[in-house]
């Protein structure tokens, strides 16, 4: 069981974002292309191939498979990872290492693929990450928070319209079997008939560096995953080793403490890596 107490298990939550501030991509983005050879009703069979940082930011145009060859040489990491459905933003997951070159065939021969490129940020006090999708789930994006414990107290970024961490079709295994494309202009007309679900405690103004956060009269906001954000600054994250948001910073099997988002440990030999 790892330190936090949790043992296999991540805590995050998600937000659908229509307009990413420039200021927030990452000079050296993560490329990611994995392939789902089991999703139903929110167990999930994964394997993931990932560079880590250096590559430029992927073409959207491109399929998983062209983003996979033309990146080929890149690739330096690779895990399959078991996953349980979600509920609240708490999934089970355990994940465990391949060799690089045969994920890559793993990945190539078989499985429901996506693609896409993944900006690491500091806001406030925690560390986010921001997926871009590529082909046919092009245009979405979705940021993303995580740590080793519950997601409580968040400071909410203004760029995030509305949370999905409940909604299972934006699940990566889920977008892998109907890809967002299909259902983008409809997901739109929905979002405009019943209006956001985000909570907001702060008014956020994004920074080229750390953000800087303004309190809303030092009133609190009832989140939609049922836990509150007070009025006044709530606890966050710890750095990383080097200082990068964890989601790509951390060698495998390095512990992450409960309040440094995006993960703590996976025991036993399984590896602390991203996860969505």
């Amino acid at each position: 069981m790892s330190d936090t107490g949790y043992g296999d298990f991540e805590f995050e939550r998600r937000f659908w974002v229509r307009d990413l501030p420039v200021d927030l991509l990452d000079e050296s983005p993560t490329i990611i292309v994995q392939s789902y050879f089991l999703a139903d009703e929110g167990f999930a069979l994964r394997v993931r191939v990932q560079t880590s940082g250096g590559a430029p930011a992927v073409d959207p145009a491109r399929s998983p498979l062209e983003v996979l060859d033309e990146h080929a040489d890149r690739f330096d990491f690779c895990a399959v990872t078991v996953k349980g459905p979600m509920n609240s933003g708490t999934r089970y997951e355990a994940e465990r290492e391949l060799d690089v070159a045969v994920g890559m065939e793993l990945v190539r021969r078989g499985g429901q693929r996506v693609a896409k490129t993944r900006h690491s940020v500091w806001l406030g006090d925690d560390g986010w990450v921001v997926d871009v999708f590529a082909g046919a789930n092009a245009p979405l994006v979705v940021a993303e928070v995580e740590r080793g414990g519950p997601v409580t107290d968040l400071v909410v970024p203004e760029f995030c319209v509305t949370e999905v961490t409940d909604d299972p079709r934006f699940g990566n295994d889920a977008l892998a079997r109907t890809p967002y494309g299909a259902w983008a202009a409809g997901y739109e007309r929905e979002l405009a008939a019943t209006g956001p679900g985000s909570c907001r405690a702060w008014a956020v103004r994004v920074a080229p560096a750390r953000t800087e956060r303004t309190p809303q009269a030092g009133r609190g906001a009832v989140c939609s995953a049922g836990t509150s954000s007070p009025g006044a600054t709530g606890p966050g994250g710890v750095p990383s080793p080097n200082g990068r948001p964890p989601s790509c910073s951390r060698a495998c099997g390095v512990h992450q403490p409960d309040r440094s988002g995006p993960r703590g440990t996976i025991p036993r030999g399984f590896r602390s890596r991203c996860t969505s």
